[in-house]
């Protein structure tokens, strides 16, 4: 008889052990469960121009739809884009191009936005 094991199977098994070892338990498992098996990724995760649309048509008001419009147009980190302050932006009324420049915060590199 084959066990049919699902994500959530899954995923409640992983936060027992963690309970197990937060508690200084000691559990044994299989070398072969599900729950040993480590995926490494090295990749990341390429955000594609389906994905944004869909996050634009799940937006529920104007301020978030902006909100992933400009995360979207700027390219930047997620956690760069979060930390952005009101005082920070540029002003939109001067001269075109408009430059703005921010150190990233993870990286600590120079990044260039220039807007017409």
């Amino acid at each position: 008889m084959l066990a049919c094991v699902t994500l959530a199977h899954v995923e409640l098994l992983v936060c027992g052990k963690e309970n197990f070892r937060y508690y200084n338990m000691g559990i044994t498992l299989r070398a072969q469960s599900p729950i040993n098996v480590t995926v490494v990724s090295v990749g990341d995760f390429v955000l594609m121009p389906e994905h944004v649309r869909a996050m634009f048509h799940v937006a529920k008001d104007l301020r978030s739809k902006l909100l992933i419009s400009m995360a979207n147009d700027l390219g930047w980190r997620i956690g760069d884009f979060l930390s952005i302050q009101k005082s920070e932006l540029p002003n939109l009324e001067q001269q075109t191009p408009i430059v703005w420049i921010r150190i990233t915060a993870k990286e600590k590199q120079l990044r260039y936005l220039a807007t017409t």
